[in-house]
Parts: C-alpha cells; structure tokens; sequence
C-alpha cells in the first residue's frame, strides 16, 4: 500500500502542497478559506495521512529517536535480569506513546559506550539517549552526556546525584 503524501492530498484538494502542508501543521496560519482548511484536513483523514517523521526532523531539528544504550558486559546478564527484562519495553512503549522511536545500542565499556554515542549524534541520528551505566565507571560518559545538551535519562544507581531512574517511575528526560 502506498503512503499518501502531501501531494496526493493537494491534488485531491485542487491545492498545492505548500497549502496542504500549511494547514497540516499550522492551520491558524494557512492563507485559504475555512472551507479549504476543512477540506484539506477531512481529506488527509480519509487518505490516512500520516506525518513523514524524518522530514518533520529536518524541518524542527528535532530527531524523533532515542538510543537506548545498554551495557553488554560479561558480568551483566541484561536478557535474565529482571530491571531491564520488565524496564526496557516498558521504556520502548512509553516512547512509542509520544511518536518517539527507540534505537538499541549495546556498548562493551565506556570508550565505546562514547563513541557510539558521538558517531550517531554527530550524524544526527539521535535526539535524545537512555542508557544503563557500568558501575563505577561512566563519569566520562556522563560528562559528554551533559555537554551534548541533548535530553538524557540514565538506569540505576550512579554515582552523581540526580541521575538515576528506578522501577516503575514515569520516564522524563534530563535538559539542562
């Protein structure tokens, strides 16, 4: 099944997309009549118009995805412990619910837990990141964490105040 496009609805309409796109997202700005507006908004309604998430990120610069980032150490055995089992897709669909994807990222230390966080926010890949921590060893991480002013939320205990999440919280991300 095809996806309808902007063009499609402007079409349909006998309006250009730049229109269509307008009263799509700013209604109250659209240059046309009411009836257009109505019109234009019935008619998406009923080709199931859905919204191209990456565009609309290019537009606002905003990514609509998160990386989840979890230690895969030896010692962490994430698919048999009990916190990431139950917390991990309660995490994935509390983001679903605001239009967010999740991209999973498994990192072995610190180092690369960095440059994977680096590689994929240089590229714009991400707007925002969760992760789990390795124990007594993510103070670097944090720091780039905090300096990327991107959203963030971390798993577990950390050592710097005010940075954890525990079981069954509702999710919300740290902005500096």
């Amino acid at each position: 099944m095809k996806r309808t496009t902007i063009r499609d609805i402007a079409n349909h309409c006998g309006v250009s997309p730049t229109i269509v796109s307008a009263v799509l997202n700013n209604p109250w700005r659209a240059r046309c009549s009411q009836e257009k507006i109505k019109l234009i908004q019935k008619t998406a309604k009923e080709l199931h118009y859905s919204p191209n998430a990456l565009a609309q990120a290019m537009v606002s610069k905003r990514v609509p995805v998160v990386a989840l980032m979890l230690f895969s150490g030896v010692h962490n055995r994430i698919y048999r412990d009990a916190y990431f089992s139950e917390e991990a897709p309660r995490f994935v669909y509390t983001m679903q619910g605001h239009k967010i994807e999740v991209l999973l990222i498994f990192y072995r230390d610190e180092q690369e837990q960095i440059e994977r966080f680096e590689s994929l926010l240089k590229k714009g890949l991400i707007g925002g990141v969760a992760s789990n921590i390795i124990p007594f060893s993510h103070k670097v991480f944090l720091t780039v964490l905090k300096d990327s002013k991107i959203p963030y939320v971390i798993f577990g205990r950390t050592t710097t105040p005010g940075l954890c999440v525990y079981p069954k919280k509702r999710y919300s991300f740290v902005a500096d």
